[in-house]
């Protein structure tokens, strides 16, 4: 866009320079001018033409036409929806809406006479709705008139000529050439200062077009709009005409269709969850000892059933999921004993040498460690003891020979 308006700005001087120069008359000239606007392609482009002593002060009065004429595209783009709405009876969506339901106790609602009262309700709701788009109707179309008007040829020329001429004051003050005089002996003086004639005809030039820089404003505006609305509802038939051919269209692969995708996917699903259920299985526990694993319920069953039938539904959903695929399951994490937990469960050791320790608020009795194992040998060598334990020990085994 730089480079663009640099090009236009370096040979907007050579545009004005064919217009004046090989025209043969003014009408000419006007038409070479007409024709150098007529080849702008955007509103900076357009800009780029105007002279520059007045460049800067046109530039924010086009800008606000550029605007204007966008929200009258807008108000016609609204009126047009809005009476399609009408001619085919239907309602835009700020009129949609539901009548007011009246409340009937249960032994009336189900009478004829409620079910009438409540249909001319509807009826009654309905043809207020019908009157209320036909005056929207009317005030957009005044809308849309009323800013017509203010992109009236002679509404944009009285508006661009009151930024022109106090601009040109200046321009003209600046640009005046001096009148030389010669006297007997040859010599040359300024006897006078007179304006220029070319900041005179620019002047000129402009007030005659600059209706026609504010009307190529508005027509580009509207051919912009005019393009991005066709690419619109291209866009939307297309898409309307893809969906129309989708629900038509039923895919089957080697007698493979959706709907058996599906149940491949929901059996997996179901039958990795109900796998994670532990059946007649043990686990060893402390002493060597066996402990059975209750078998799970039959709720149970149901529950990791509605667990594996919500997560089919979302795997179907998701745009990552490939059907037929079973996929590892990780179980959940095992968390370990909090601190308080492990200072709860420390032994506590009695006044005899026995040890205790403390399991759900309840004190049981420590198991003998046996004097064989050397893992329960170390620990309890590394732990420290009292001299009062250590000889009440030595006694029991001499009493114990």
């Amino acid at each position: 866009m730089a480079s663009s308006s640099s090009i236009i700005r370096a040979l907007s001087p050579s545009l004005a320079n064919i217009a004046l120069n090989t025209a043969g008359s003014h009408d000419d000239a006007l038409n070479a001018r007409h024709f150098a606007l007529s080849g702008a392609n955007s509103v900076d482009e357009l800009i780029e033409l105007i002279p520059s002593d007045y460049r800067l002060v046109l530039t924010d009065p086009l800008r606000e036409i550029e605007r204007h004429t966008y929200k009258l595209c807008s108000a016609r783009a609204t009126l047009a929806k809005w009476t399609h709405h009408a001619s085919v009876g239907t309602l835009p969506p700020h009129l949609r809406g539901s009548a007011p339901r009246i409340q009937f106790s249960s032994g009336y609602k189900d009478a004829d006479e409620a079910k009438a009262r409540q249909a001319a309700l509807d009826t009654a709701d309905a043809e207020y709705r019908v009157k209320q788009l036909k005056e929207s109707i009317l005030a957009k179309t005044d809308e849309v008139t009323f800013m017509q008007l203010a992109l009236s040829p002679q509404r944009l020329w009285s508006d661009l000529a009151s930024h022109i001429v106090p601009r040109s004051v200046t321009v003209i003050a600046g640009s005046k050439l001096p009148v030389l005089a010669t006297a007997a002996d040859g010599t040359q003086s300024v006897s006078a200062w007179e304006n220029s004639p070319t900041a005179i005809k620019i002047r000129d030039d402009l007030l005659q077009d600059c209706a026609v820089f504010a009307l190529r404003v508005v027509s580009l505006v509207e051919a912009r709009d005019a393009a991005l609305s066709r690419k619109i509802e291209k866009k939307r038939a297309v898409a309307a005409a893809a969906t129309t051919a989708a629900a038509d269209t039923e895919m089957v692969v080697d007698g493979v269709t959706p709907n058996t995708i599906a149940s491949i996917v929901r059996k997996e699903v179901k039958s990795v969850f109900l796998g994670l259920i532990a059946q007649d299985k043990g686990k060893r526990g402390k002493g060597g000892k066996l402990m059975e694993i209750t078998k799970v319920r039959s709720d149970n069953h149901d529950r990791y059933a509605t667990i594996s039938d919500f997560f089919t539904e979302r795997s179907l959903e998701s745009h990552g999921q490939v059907p037929g695929r079973t996929q590892e399951v990780r179980p959940l994490p095992t968390l370990s004993p909090s601190p308080l937990t492990r200072s709860q469960a420390s032994p506590r050791r009695r006044r005899d040498g026995s040890e205790t320790e403390e399991k759900n608020g309840q004190e049981r009795e420590r198991p003998v460690v046996q004097a064989g194992s050397s893992s329960r040998r170390r620990s309890s060598s590394s732990r420290s003891r009292s001299p009062r334990a250590q000889r009440q020990k030595e006694r029991r085994g001499l009493s114990n020979p």
